[in-house]
């Protein structure tokens, strides 16, 4: 979720199964290969990836982040 500095929150929180995330995930394994996903991260790549949804918050509530 994304809060200001008195703690409001910016949007809508993003619930940990919601599918915003596989664009950030095939950003992810296009990139980078499942074992540099893993040296990078400790994780296997998922959509689920707080990660995914922060890249998807930059590109979709711009103004906020």
């Amino acid at each position: 979720m994304l809060i200001d500095a008195k703690g409001n929150l910016l949007c809508p929180i993003i619930a940990w199964f919601d599918q915003c995330g596989a664009e950030g995930w095939k950003w992810w394994k296009k990139t980078f290969s499942e074992r540099r996903i893993l040296e990078i991260t400790g994780l296997k790549p998922q959509y689920i990836f707080a990660a995914n949804k922060i890249l998807w918050l930059k590109s979709h509530e711009h103004e906020q982040f």
